[in-house]
């Protein structure tokens, strides 16, 4: 055995191999060029699997891998007729020239090679010869190893080229494998973002649809001639990377496991940029408002009381009979003093924006009242259809002890603006969302939500159904009031889930189209606190309803609109009953039953009334308008329209015996003179 030794690159050759190499020029020339193509294949090969392969450069990679095979076959041809040539040499010039001049250990064979050619063309240098068989040994470990145990190649009798098309085929499998697991990968990330957005389109269609600029340009300007020059352009609003994901989980956008957020996240980040530009802009609004100078306040002499001098608490009495406009524009303009108590909190519980005034307040101004009203209560919004998703994301960050919130006939008013609302006032007690025609069964739920509510109006809210009352109920036991009149499609169903589930009910409305006798038997037996029954369109309702009216003993409203099967018998029998003695409301419009024997009964049994309705009961004539002047001196509101049987002659007592009367409806009275 021949010692090993270490060449200068640390690989161990065999001195056997080498003298003997010494020995046979010849041999070691045919060895040595064999042994130097197949470096130069395999290290242009491995010097490629360095790199970092993807889908283009595998493409680029496959074209040079097929241009440099062919050039290597017709170099290799040129190779062996020049080699016959030069008294055989046996060194390859054209081989490793045929390849890219950036192999580095290639390039050094070679160079070493032509440097001994001149000086011996039979003899092959021992470095050079090491370097070689060392190189060729290290890319075949390299090469066993990328390979794979399954996937090792023999090298023995195989060419170049067949080398290298095997490596290069079994590289492509691997990169075609890895390129089907990518794909495959994308589509499932795909797929499931697109199930998400599924899921949330509705609720993301509303955020953007109504997540509009915050000021017009008219607006602006009004903005700024109200502040008196005080307005500054808002400096650029710097959102952190992770604002948009922040104000989207505020709001609910998206589920906890959600995996893919919206695509457009421009308009998103659009969305969470209006709230905070109006946030900065409310907050600008409340710092400029100042009170009137010192040198405005008037002297007065001492012997004068001064108003200041007065108690706070009888100030803000005092005050306290004046609405929210009035303090702002009489009150607060007067002097400094002044200008503090119509500020004062406890005068701004109640915020009641009417119809006529809501349109001229502003987004930015509406929630900069808010803003100065830390102890608000009450809130009246009523028609405000200019509401936008981002007035109502500010202003409810500021009344966290709202009790009363009244929006009805907000037509904008959706799911989303309720969510929010439901979320930042937890405190909610009264709720009223009448006419507003997109409060469905989803919006009832949301409202269920409120541990404190008592009461709800959903009047005329036409995508209500039986499911989304019933829901509710059963999750606000507090409930005491509660009004579905106007929704044609509720059922005997909700209406015996409304007695059961709310024992404490004092008010209720409904719309009969759809009732019978069970309802108003499941009312009366379970709600004996019942005050105000209303009941329109009542035509399924038949005399023992009315009979078990009569067990309510604390009943102070009744409405049966348009009883027609209603008999005159069970209204004498009804009206005989002491419970109904507290009745202070009462209407019977389009009771055909209603004669002169039953209003008699009613003046009798209700002496209390102050408003009372028998419009089109046609069979009331004139002694029975004399018991309603004689003995119903209470009267505020008295309402007799179609009555064409009576003349109006006893009508000259009117002053005298009903000297409350504010309000008389004759219309349709043809028989009644001037």
């Amino acid at each position: 055995m021949q010692p090993e030794e270490e060449d200068g690159n640390g690989n161990l050759t065999d001195q056997t191999a080498v003298q003997s190499n010494k020995k046979n020029p010849g041999i070691c020339n045919k060895e040595q060029q064999t042994r130097l193509q197949q470096s130069s294949s395999f290290h242009r090969i491995l010097k490629e699997d360095d790199y970092e392969l993807d889908e283009s450069m595998t493409e680029i990679h496959v074209h040079n891998m097929d241009a440099d095979d062919d050039d290597y076959v017709d170099e290799q041809q040129d190779t062996g007729l020049n080699n016959s040539q030069d008294n055989n040499t046996g060194v390859t010039q054209g081989s490793g020239q045929s390849q890219d001049t950036d192999f580095f250990s290639l390039e050094q064979c070679q160079t070493k090679s032509e440097e001994h050619q001149g000086q011996d063309h039979d003899v092959i240098s021992e470095e050079s010869l090491l370097e070689s068989e060392a190189m060729l040994q290290s890319h075949v470990v390299m090469l066993d190893k990328a390979a794979g145990p399954e996937g090792a190649m023999s090298l023995e009798g195989v060419d170049v080229q067949q080398s290298t098309e095997m490596f290069r085929e079994v590289m492509l499998t691997q990169v075609q494998q890895e390129l089907e697991d990518l794909d495959r990968e994308l589509k499932m990330h795909l797929s499931r973002s697109e199930m998400c957005l599924l899921l949330h389109r509705d609720k993301m269609n509303s955020y953007l649809e109504q997540a509009g600029p915050v000021f017009t340009d008219d607006e602006a300007g009004i903005t700024e001639e109200a502040a008196y020059g005080w307005w500054e352009e808002p400096e650029e609003v710097i959102m952190p990377e992770n604002s948009l994901l922040l104000a989207m989980e505020d709001l609910d956008c998206f589920p906890e496991n959600s995996v893919a957020k919206p695509a457009d996240w421009m308009d998103g980040l659009m969305f969470a940029s209006n709230i905070r530009e109006m946030q900065k802009a409310v907050e600008e609004r409340v710092s400029a408002i100042r009170p009137p100078s010192e040198d405005e306040d008037e002297e007065t002499s001492d012997d004068v009381t001064r108003f200041e001098h007065l108690p706070a608490e009888l100030v803000n009495r005092i005050l306290s009979y004046l609405t929210v406009p009035e303090l702002c524009a009489c009150v607060a303009p007067v002097c400094r003093s002044w200008y503090r108590y119509a500020h004062d909190p406890l005068l701004w519980q109640e915020l009641d924006l009417d119809l006529d005034f809501n349109h001229d307040v502003t987004a930015v101004d509406l929630c900069a009242m808010i803003r100065r009203a830390p102890l608000l209560k009450a809130l009246v919004l009523r028609g405000r259809n200019e509401l936008t998703i981002t007035e109502v994301s500010v202003f409810v960050k500021y009344c966290s002890m709202l009790q009363h919130l009244d929006m009805g006939f907000c037509k904008v008013l959706d799911l989303t603006m309720l969510h929010i609302i439901v979320d930042s006032c937890a405190q909610l007690e009264v709720v009223n969302v009448e006419g507003c025609d997109s409060i469905g069964d989803s919006c009832l739920i949301v409202l269920s939500t409120l541990s404190k509510l008592r009461e709800l109006n959903l009047s005329h809210c036409t995508s209500v159904t039986d499911d989304g009352v019933s829901h509710l109920v059963k999750h606000s036991p507090l409930l005491t009031f509660i009004n579905i009149d106007g929704i044609a499609w509720i059922t005997d169903d909700a209406v015996q889930d409304i007695a059961v589930h709310c024992p404490l009910l004092r008010q209720l409305y409904l719309d009969g189209d759809e009732l019978t006798d069970a309802s108003i038997s499941a009312v009366t037996e379970s709600c004996p606190q019942l005050e105000l029954l209303d009941i329109s369109f009542c035509e399924g309702i038949t005399d023992e309803s009315v009979q078990n009216i009569a067990k309510l003993q604390h009943l102070k409203h009744l409405r049966l609109k348009r009883g027609v099967q209603l008999s005159t018998a069970v209204l004498l029998h009804l009206f005989q009953s002491a419970s109904l003695a507290g009745l202070t409301h009462l209407n019977l419009t389009e009771c055909t039953a209603v004669q002169d024997r039953v209003v008699e009964r009613i003046t009798k049994c209700c002496p209390d009334l102050v408003e009372l309705h028998l419009c089109w009961c046609w069979d009331i004539t004139e002694p029975g308008l004399e018991h309603i002047v004689n003995n119903l001196s209470k009267l505020v509101d008295l309402d007799l329209t179609g009555l064409d049987k009576i003349t109006g002659a006893c009508l000259t007592k009117v002053p005298a015996a009903l000297p409350l009367l504010t309000y008389l409806d004759l219309q349709q009275c043809n028989r009644v003179q001037d």
